[in-house]
């Protein structure tokens, strides 16, 4: 089901990213968090790595707002019924243009 397939997806991000943190510092979000980019938009990726250099500053409060941080790097799930330009696009036009450094 689709809803299976959700979750075995977040399963497989979420593991490797909360291990990454843990070992390199940071911490990880999940798309229930949205983010201020520097061309004013409020995105949301399906998960993202901030390092805790990027993090300074910043109180839980802060945080519980759409902070004006860009994610160290993003995930983005694609469906099936995505097209792949447009995923593309979004990549290169919407988080690497921001400043992600991988997408």
């Amino acid at each position: 089901t689709k809803i299976h397939q959700h979750l075995t997806h977040k399963f497989n991000i979420d593991r490797p990213l909360g291990l990454y943190a843990r070992k390199n510092g940071g911490k990880t979000y999940s798309s229930s968090t949205g983010f201020r980019l520097p061309d004013s938009s409020v995105k949301s990726p399906d998960a993202c790595y901030v390092s805790t250099e990027q993090l300074e500053g910043f109180t839980d409060e802060d945080l519980r707002h759409f902070a004006p941080i860009v994610p160290e790097f993003i995930v983005q799930v694609v469906s099936p019924t995505d097209r792949s330009k447009d995923v593309e696009d979004k990549m290169r036009n919407v988080w690497i243009k921001n400043g992600v450094k991988l997408a």
